[in-house]
């Protein structure tokens, strides 16, 4: 009768405007890890294997605290269901997105995401609840950064590697303070509000 994936809310990344999360049909099925013959899905394995049709939509807020829940084409669901259509799961994407949230995966003892049915059974209405049997995150990074700066960054793995000759120094001197200095190139960088922070 009706099929909701729920998402349940982990934290946000960043602020912005609410955005459309979409959900289509997966065409092709994929591993979620590696399982010593195949590899686990990436952005690349996938290769876009779904269907453009969408098969759900739901807007998305930055509200930390919520559980997002997109109602899925029913049609869809029973025809994995009665096997007519092959069930690779769904993909979710968001092109619009101004902010980044995140879900808990299947492996998270405070919410995993769930397929939830109503249902029709020998003439009596039901509720039934499916945890998912497979996750993954994938991501393409769509703009790679400009050569020529260091970049550090979240999410991207963009990691600076600096080195510094020390041979101008006398043997046994005592260094009392070290700072290292990175000036931000503006043109090459992006920042939110919240700022980030180094260890050192």
């Amino acid at each position: 009768l009706s099929a909701e994936l729920l998402l349940p809310t982990k934290r946000v990344l960043g602020d912005g405007a609410n955005f459309e999360a979409t959900a289509h049909r997966v065409t092709s099925d994929w591993l979620e890890v590696d399982d010593g013959t195949n590899k686990g899905v990436t952005y690349d394995i996938f290769n876009n294997a779904f269907d453009a049709a969408i098969a759900g939509t739901q807007t998305v807020s930055s509200a930390d605290s919520d559980t997002v829940l997109i109602s899925l084409d029913a049609t869809l669901v029973s025809g994995w269901s009665d096997s007519s259509i092959a069930n690779y799961g769904v993909l979710v994407q968001a092109p619009t997105a101004t902010f980044a949230k995140q879900f808990h995966s299947r492996n998270s003892v405070l919410g995993q995401p769930l397929l939830r049915l109503a249902y029709t059974r020998n003439n009596a209405d039901s509720t039934t609840d499916i945890k998912a049997s497979r996750d993954a995150f994938i991501f393409e990074v769509l703009q790679p950064p400009t050569p020529g700066p260091l970049y550090v960054s979240h999410g991207t793995d963009y990691h600076a590697l600096v080195k510094f000759d020390f041979s101008a120094f006398p043997p046994g001197v005592t260094i009392n303070r070290a700072q290292l200095i990175f000036t931000i190139d503006r043109a090459n960088s992006h920042q939110t509000s919240d700022g980030m922070a180094l260890l050192l």
